[in-house]
């Protein structure tokens, strides 16, 4: 993300050099309001999904696969169900989730290590001092009760698109060919780039676009 937010920027203030206008979109990654607000700013939108994988697992999308496929009515309903069953299984137990939590502490804590600035610090005495003093308003404990209460919040309710905003697990996506395109993971990613490329799939690219967020040229 922050290779993305870089380049749009840079991009961005020297737009003389070239007629191409940069835009980017980086992964929900749990950024606040505030975030989202600032980076749009910046030309960047933010997904919806905690990854992009995850837009192929929004019932909308999957719809559409199944679809194509030629599942319709309740065995297409029956199907979606199957693969929403198997996403929420996979986050059963604490333990499960508490791994959910790990991974998004440890990018929480790398993204509040690379906005410190100790710019201003004269002495080694100030540099400890500062590194303190902006470290210490990293809450770990207050960050990790917020994620593992989103995630639990997505899983009372029954919410898959709110569980996918906040779940980062790149195997869900073997779920998708598994019931809604019957083939192997790689041959099912060499039939979604097909059919985006060949317009194919109007249904499916219908909802993809529906799915993901509007691009700002300006």
């Amino acid at each position: 993300c922050e290779q993305v937010i870089h380049s749009v920027v840079t991009m961005r203030r020297n737009s003389e050099l070239t007629r191409v206008t940069c835009a980017g979109i980086v992964d929900a990654d749990d950024y606040s309001p505030a975030d989202v607000q600032y980076l749009q700013k910046l030309g960047i939108a933010t997904l919806g999904v905690s990854e992009i994988e995850n837009v192929l697992l929004l019932p909308a999308v999957g719809a559409a696969i199944g679809d194509g496929e030629g599942f319709v009515g309740p065995e297409l309903e029956r199907r979606l169900a199957a693969l929403k069953g198997e996403v929420f299984a996979t986050l059963q137990t604490s333990a499960a989730v508490e791994k959910v939590v790990v991974r998004y502490c440890r990018r929480r804590i790398d993204r509040a290590l690379k906005k410190i600035d100790l710019s201003t610090a004269d002495s080694v005495a100030d540099i400890t001092a500062e590194y303190l003093k902006q470290t210490a308003e990293l809450d770990i404990a207050t960050t990790a009760q917020g994620a593992r209460d989103r995630i639990n919040h997505a899983l009372q309710t029954d919410d898959l698109p709110l569980l996918l905003a906040h779940y980062d697990h790149k195997a869900l996506l073997s779920l998708v060919p598994k019931y809604l395109k019957p083939s192997r993971l790689p041959d099912f990613e060499s039939w979604l780039t097909r059919v985006l490329r060949n317009e194919k799939a109007p249904a499916l690219v219908a909802a993809l676009k529906a799915s993901l967020p509007a691009i700002s040229a300006s």
